[in-house]
């Protein structure tokens, strides 16, 4: 597949509802060009914008082949989009979900601070409500 039909299939999933302007070249010194393609979905009745990534190997010619990066574009879940809604927090305390209701209310988060050079260990709830999101501390 080129760059054309990767461009054509991704603008032909059931999922992709518009694809937002032209693929943008993000670093080519890497032996292959890196593109992004933005795009907008709908994920349970809400607009999403979201980011594909994808490479391609000698672009315009006759072996051009572009994959996409890292995984195949799927439609998107509430949970997904929970979890790119707390990724701030869980970058803060190198986290990673434990348990997380499927509403994408909730995260059960196993993260770890910094206290006099030692990394400690600490259990977190994140919430997302109305838009905010709030991490509290898990007492054992």
């Amino acid at each position: 597949m080129n760059k054309q039909e990767l461009i054509n299939g991704l603008a032909s999933k059931d999922f992709v509802l518009k694809l937002i302007g032209e693929p943008e070249l993000q670093r080519e010194d890497l032996g292959y060009k890196w593109y992004t393609q933005q795009i907008f979905e709908i994920v349970d009745n809400t607009g999403v914008g979201r980011t594909i990534h994808f490479y391609v190997l000698d672009e315009g010619k006759p072996n051009e082949k572009a994959v996409y990066k890292d995984r195949l574009p799927i439609k998107q879940s509430s949970g997904e989009l929970f979890v790119d809604k707390i990724r701030d927090k869980l970058n803060s305390i190198s986290g990673k979900i434990e348990e997380m209701n499927e509403e994408g209310k909730y995260a059960i988060v196993k993260g770890y601070i910094e206290i006099g050079g030692k990394m400690i260990p600490k259990r977190y709830l994140i919430k997302y409500k109305d838009g905010n999101i709030t991490k509290i501390e898990i007492e054992e």
